[in-house]
Protein backbone atom coordinates (compact mmCIF):
# COMPACT_ATOMS: atom_id res chain seq x y z
CA UNK A 1 0.00 0.00 0.00
CA UNK A 2 3.03 2.14 -0.11
CA UNK A 3 6.84 2.58 -2.07
CA UNK A 4 10.12 2.89 -1.35
CA UNK A 5 10.53 -0.64 0.45
CA UNK A 6 13.18 0.40 3.02
CA UNK A 7 12.21 3.99 2.43
CA UNK A 8 9.41 4.18 4.96
CA UNK A 9 8.66 8.00 6.27
CA UNK A 10 5.98 8.23 9.37
CA UNK A 11 4.04 10.89 10.61
CA UNK A 12 1.88 9.50 13.44
CA UNK A 13 4.30 11.49 15.84
CA UNK A 14 3.55 14.77 14.29
CA UNK A 15 6.60 14.95 12.15
CA UNK A 16 8.33 12.58 9.82
CA UNK A 17 10.33 9.82 11.31
CA UNK A 18 12.55 7.31 8.90
CA UNK A 19 11.51 4.15 9.81
CA UNK A 20 13.52 2.35 7.30
CA UNK A 21 16.45 4.29 5.22
CA UNK A 22 17.69 7.61 7.65
CA UNK A 23 21.00 8.63 6.48
CA UNK A 24 22.75 9.56 3.49
CA UNK A 25 26.46 8.48 4.06
CA UNK A 26 28.80 10.83 2.20
CA UNK A 27 26.86 13.64 -0.33
CA UNK A 28 30.00 13.76 -2.52
CA UNK A 29 29.42 12.06 -5.83
CA UNK A 30 26.78 10.06 -4.27
CA UNK A 31 23.50 9.49 -6.49
CA UNK A 32 20.99 9.86 -3.74
CA UNK A 33 22.81 13.01 -2.26
CA UNK A 34 22.36 14.48 -6.40
CA UNK A 35 18.90 13.05 -5.96
CA UNK A 36 18.03 15.40 -3.03
CA UNK A 37 19.67 18.37 -4.55
CA UNK A 38 17.83 17.77 -7.66
CA UNK A 39 14.39 17.60 -6.32
CA UNK A 40 15.57 20.54 -3.91
CA UNK A 41 15.07 18.26 -0.46
CA UNK A 42 16.90 19.77 2.29
CA UNK A 43 19.08 17.93 4.52
CA UNK A 44 21.07 18.14 7.89
CA UNK A 45 24.35 17.46 8.79
CA UNK A 46 24.20 14.68 11.29
CA UNK A 47 27.94 13.71 11.21
CA UNK A 48 27.39 12.43 15.29
CA UNK A 49 30.46 13.76 16.69
CA UNK A 50 28.87 14.54 19.80
CA UNK A 51 28.43 11.68 22.56
CA UNK A 52 27.15 10.99 26.14
CA UNK A 53 27.70 8.20 27.24
CA UNK A 54 26.80 6.18 30.86
CA UNK A 55 28.79 2.77 32.32
CA UNK A 56 26.88 -0.19 33.39
CA UNK A 57 25.69 1.23 36.63
CA UNK A 58 23.99 4.12 34.43
CA UNK A 59 26.45 6.71 35.75
CA UNK A 60 27.51 9.59 33.28
CA UNK A 61 31.15 9.17 32.00
CA UNK A 62 33.12 12.04 31.49
CA UNK A 63 33.85 13.95 28.03
CA UNK A 64 37.43 12.56 28.24
CA UNK A 65 36.64 9.16 29.57
CA UNK A 66 34.16 8.61 27.17
CA UNK A 67 37.25 9.84 24.05
CA UNK A 68 39.45 7.26 25.77
CA UNK A 69 36.58 4.50 25.46
CA UNK A 70 35.58 5.41 21.74
CA UNK A 71 39.62 6.17 20.81
CA UNK A 72 40.52 2.06 22.52
CA UNK A 73 37.59 0.47 20.60
CA UNK A 74 38.29 2.16 17.19
CA UNK A 75 41.97 0.95 18.29
CA UNK A 76 41.31 -2.62 19.20
CA UNK A 77 38.91 -3.03 15.66
CA UNK A 78 40.92 -1.70 13.21
CA UNK A 79 44.27 -3.92 14.17
CA UNK A 80 42.10 -7.01 15.37
CA UNK A 81 40.91 -6.61 11.46
CA UNK A 82 44.43 -5.96 10.36
CA UNK A 83 45.19 -8.94 12.03
CA UNK A 84 43.09 -11.33 10.39
CA UNK A 85 44.05 -10.13 7.05
CA UNK A 86 47.25 -11.66 7.45
CA UNK A 87 46.08 -15.32 8.00
CA UNK A 88 45.34 -17.95 6.19
CA UNK A 89 41.26 -18.38 6.83
CA UNK A 90 38.67 -16.10 7.33
CA UNK A 91 37.20 -15.72 10.67
CA UNK A 92 34.12 -13.64 12.42
CA UNK A 93 34.74 -10.02 13.44
CA UNK A 94 33.88 -11.22 17.28
CA UNK A 95 37.33 -13.36 17.09
CA UNK A 96 39.26 -10.86 15.93
CA UNK A 97 38.48 -8.18 18.69
CA UNK A 98 38.73 -11.13 20.89
CA UNK A 99 42.06 -11.75 20.30
CA UNK A 100 43.22 -7.77 19.95
CA UNK A 101 41.09 -7.46 23.28
CA UNK A 102 43.63 -10.47 25.03
CA UNK A 103 46.89 -8.51 22.61
CA UNK A 104 46.60 -5.35 24.52
CA UNK A 105 45.40 -6.94 27.99
CA UNK A 106 42.13 -4.22 28.19
CA UNK A 107 41.30 -3.75 31.66
CA UNK A 108 37.84 -5.34 33.02
CA UNK A 109 37.25 -2.08 33.86
CA UNK A 110 37.40 -1.28 30.57
CA UNK A 111 36.27 -3.94 28.78
CA UNK A 112 32.27 -3.36 28.84
CA UNK A 113 32.72 0.34 27.76
CA UNK A 114 35.01 -0.69 24.82
CA UNK A 115 32.71 -3.97 23.71
CA UNK A 116 29.89 -1.82 23.38
CA UNK A 117 31.23 0.58 21.55
CA UNK A 118 32.29 -1.89 19.48
CA UNK A 119 28.84 -3.08 18.77
CA UNK A 120 27.80 0.37 18.13
CA UNK A 121 29.96 0.59 15.59
CA UNK A 122 29.83 -2.75 14.01
CA UNK A 123 26.59 -4.74 14.52
CA UNK A 124 24.63 -1.02 14.26
CA UNK A 125 26.03 0.04 10.99
CA UNK A 126 25.57 -3.81 9.81
CA UNK A 127 22.27 -4.86 11.63
CA UNK A 128 24.61 -8.55 12.40
CA UNK A 129 26.01 -9.41 15.08
CA UNK A 130 30.02 -9.70 15.56
CA UNK A 131 30.59 -13.52 15.23
CA UNK A 132 28.10 -13.41 12.26
CA UNK A 133 30.25 -10.85 10.51
CA UNK A 134 32.94 -12.06 7.80
CA UNK A 135 36.37 -10.47 9.07
CA UNK A 136 37.55 -10.50 6.03
CA UNK A 137 34.63 -9.18 3.97
CA UNK A 138 32.26 -7.61 6.71
CA UNK A 139 32.70 -4.32 5.40
CA UNK A 140 33.29 -5.04 1.25
CA UNK A 141 32.68 -1.99 -0.62
CA UNK A 142 33.92 1.84 -1.48
CA UNK A 143 33.06 4.29 1.74
CA UNK A 144 31.14 7.39 -0.10
CA UNK A 145 33.48 10.33 1.13
CA UNK A 146 31.51 13.41 2.59
CA UNK A 147 29.20 14.79 5.38
CA UNK A 148 26.56 12.35 6.50
CA UNK A 149 23.19 14.16 6.54
CA UNK A 150 19.24 13.54 7.49
CA UNK A 151 16.29 14.46 5.31
CA UNK A 152 14.32 16.75 7.76
CA UNK A 153 11.44 16.40 5.77
CA UNK A 154 11.51 12.82 5.02
CA UNK A 155 12.89 10.45 2.69
CA UNK A 156 9.75 9.53 0.72
CA UNK A 157 10.16 13.27 -0.32
CA UNK A 158 13.04 11.98 -2.66
CA UNK A 159 10.40 9.64 -4.36
CA UNK A 160 8.11 11.44 -4.81
CA UNK A 161 9.14 13.34 -8.39
CA UNK A 162 10.51 9.28 -9.70
CA UNK A 163 7.18 7.89 -8.38
CA UNK A 164 5.19 11.00 -10.93
CA UNK A 165 5.97 9.56 -13.75
CA UNK A 166 6.21 5.77 -13.14
CA UNK A 167 2.60 3.82 -13.34
CA UNK A 168 2.76 2.00 -9.81
CA UNK A 169 0.32 -0.67 -9.05
CA UNK A 170 -0.49 -0.58 -5.01
CA UNK A 171 -1.69 -3.71 -2.87
CA UNK A 172 -1.00 -6.24 -6.46
CA UNK A 173 -0.09 -9.45 -5.31
CA UNK A 174 2.49 -11.11 -7.97
CA UNK A 175 2.20 -15.05 -8.33
CA UNK A 176 4.63 -16.32 -10.92
CA UNK A 177 7.42 -15.17 -13.57
CA UNK A 178 7.22 -16.47 -17.12
CA UNK A 179 9.81 -15.89 -19.11
CA UNK A 180 8.84 -16.60 -23.29
CA UNK A 181 10.31 -16.35 -26.09
CA UNK A 182 9.30 -12.92 -26.91
CA UNK A 183 9.19 -11.16 -23.36
CA UNK A 184 7.59 -12.21 -20.07
CA UNK A 185 4.10 -12.70 -18.57
CA UNK A 186 3.72 -11.97 -14.77
CA UNK A 187 0.79 -13.39 -12.90
CA UNK A 188 -0.70 -11.44 -10.51
CA UNK A 189 -4.19 -10.61 -8.38
CA UNK A 190 -4.38 -8.00 -10.45
CA UNK A 191 -4.70 -10.47 -13.97
CA UNK A 192 -1.44 -11.10 -16.52
CA UNK A 193 1.01 -8.47 -17.07
CA UNK A 194 3.05 -8.64 -20.63
CA UNK A 195 6.43 -7.42 -21.24
CA UNK A 196 9.22 -7.18 -22.99
CA UNK A 197 11.71 -7.84 -20.03
CA UNK A 198 11.20 -7.69 -16.61
CA UNK A 199 13.84 -6.60 -13.44
CA UNK A 200 12.55 -8.44 -10.45
CA UNK A 201 13.58 -6.45 -7.10
CA UNK A 202 11.83 -8.66 -4.38
CA UNK A 203 13.19 -8.99 -1.13
CA UNK A 204 15.13 -12.08 -0.16
CA UNK A 205 12.42 -13.04 2.05
CA UNK A 206 9.63 -13.46 -0.55
CA UNK A 207 12.33 -15.40 -3.24
CA UNK A 208 13.41 -17.60 0.18
CA UNK A 209 9.32 -18.64 0.91
CA UNK A 210 8.71 -19.73 -2.88
CA UNK A 211 5.94 -17.76 -2.93
CA UNK A 212 6.58 -16.63 -6.59
CA UNK A 213 6.91 -19.02 -9.20
CA UNK A 214 9.60 -19.07 -11.98
CA UNK A 215 9.36 -20.44 -15.27
CA UNK A 216 11.90 -21.64 -16.11
CA UNK A 217 13.02 -22.18 -12.97
CA UNK A 218 15.79 -19.91 -11.78
CA UNK A 219 19.94 -21.40 -12.56
CA UNK A 220 21.16 -23.70 -9.80
CA UNK A 221 23.27 -20.72 -8.58
CA UNK A 222 20.97 -17.95 -8.14
CA UNK A 223 18.86 -20.40 -6.36
CA UNK A 224 22.11 -21.40 -4.08
CA UNK A 225 22.94 -17.67 -3.65
CA UNK A 226 19.16 -17.10 -2.34
CA UNK A 227 19.28 -20.04 -0.31
CA UNK A 228 23.06 -18.94 1.47
CA UNK A 229 21.95 -15.12 2.23
CA UNK A 230 20.86 -13.81 4.92
CA UNK A 231 19.22 -10.60 6.30
CA UNK A 232 20.10 -8.52 9.27
CA UNK A 233 18.00 -6.52 11.62
CA UNK A 234 18.22 -2.99 13.09
CA UNK A 235 15.22 -1.82 14.89
CA UNK A 236 14.09 1.85 16.01
CA UNK A 237 12.41 2.80 19.09
CA UNK A 238 10.80 6.65 18.33
CA UNK A 239 9.91 8.44 21.51
CA UNK A 240 8.43 12.13 21.04
CA UNK A 241 8.74 13.72 24.62
CA UNK A 242 7.33 17.10 26.08
CA UNK A 243 10.99 18.43 27.23
CA UNK A 244 14.31 17.85 25.67
CA UNK A 245 15.65 16.40 29.04
CA UNK A 246 18.72 15.16 27.76
CA UNK A 247 19.93 18.81 26.58
CA UNK A 248 21.67 19.48 23.58
CA UNK A 249 25.39 18.90 23.77
CA UNK A 250 25.35 15.32 22.34
CA UNK A 251 23.92 13.63 19.11
CA UNK A 252 24.52 10.61 20.36
CA UNK A 253 23.65 8.94 23.77
CA UNK A 254 25.05 5.51 24.60
CA UNK A 255 24.22 2.82 26.93
CA UNK A 256 25.66 -0.48 28.52
CA UNK A 257 22.23 -2.39 29.10
CA UNK A 258 22.57 -6.12 30.10
CA UNK A 259 20.24 -7.21 27.10
CA UNK A 260 22.23 -5.27 24.50
CA UNK A 261 19.52 -3.76 23.46
CA UNK A 262 19.29 -0.02 22.35
CA UNK A 263 22.75 0.39 23.28
CA UNK A 264 22.02 4.32 21.21
CA UNK A 265 19.97 6.43 21.43
CA UNK A 266 19.75 9.58 18.13
CA UNK A 267 18.80 13.07 18.99
CA UNK A 268 16.67 13.57 16.44
CA UNK A 269 15.77 16.95 17.50
CA UNK A 270 17.28 19.54 15.60
CA UNK A 271 15.66 17.65 12.38
CA UNK A 272 12.11 17.38 13.86
CA UNK A 273 11.68 20.85 15.53
CA UNK A 274 10.16 18.44 18.41
CA UNK A 275 12.13 16.60 21.16
CA UNK A 276 12.29 13.20 19.63
CA UNK A 277 14.92 10.03 20.58
CA UNK A 278 15.46 7.13 18.27
CA UNK A 279 16.91 4.06 20.02
CA UNK A 280 19.04 1.45 17.94
CA UNK A 281 19.16 -2.18 18.70
CA UNK A 282 20.53 -4.64 16.05
CA UNK A 283 21.61 -8.07 15.57
CA UNK A 284 20.04 -11.01 17.99
CA UNK A 285 19.38 -8.49 20.77
CA UNK A 286 17.13 -6.67 18.20
CA UNK A 287 15.22 -10.12 17.13
CA UNK A 288 14.68 -10.80 21.10
CA UNK A 289 12.81 -7.28 21.16
CA UNK A 290 10.92 -8.29 18.25
CA UNK A 291 8.53 -10.36 20.08
CA UNK A 292 7.70 -7.58 22.96
CA UNK A 293 4.47 -5.41 22.09
CA UNK A 294 5.23 -1.77 21.58
CA UNK A 295 4.42 -0.75 25.23
CA UNK A 296 6.92 -3.25 26.73
CA UNK A 297 9.66 -1.58 24.22
CA UNK A 298 8.64 2.05 25.04
CA UNK A 299 8.94 1.26 29.26
CA UNK A 300 12.43 -1.02 28.23
CA UNK A 301 13.58 2.26 26.45
CA UNK A 302 11.83 4.69 29.61
CA UNK A 303 13.24 3.33 32.11
CA UNK A 304 16.80 3.34 30.93
CA UNK A 305 16.86 6.52 29.80
CA UNK A 306 15.24 7.52 33.01
CA UNK A 307 18.15 5.49 34.82
CA UNK A 308 20.68 7.63 33.29
CA UNK A 309 18.86 11.11 33.60
CA UNK A 310 17.16 10.90 36.47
Amino acid sequence: DRIGRRVHTDRSLGVPVDLGASWIHGVRDNPVAELAEETGTPWLVANGTRTTAFDEANLALSPARVAEIEATAWQVLRRGLRGSWRRSADESVAAAVAREIDRRGVSAADLPLVMAEIRRLVEHEFAADLDGLSAWEGDEGVAIRGDEVILPDGYDRLLEPLAAVLRIDREVVLRAVRLRDDGVTLDSTAGPIEAAAVVVTLPLGVLQAGSVAFDPSLPDAHQAAIASLGMGLLDKVVLRFPARFWGTGAEWIGFVPPTGRLLEFYDLTPAAGVPLLVGFSAGTPARDQEVFDDDTVVTEAATLLRAGYA
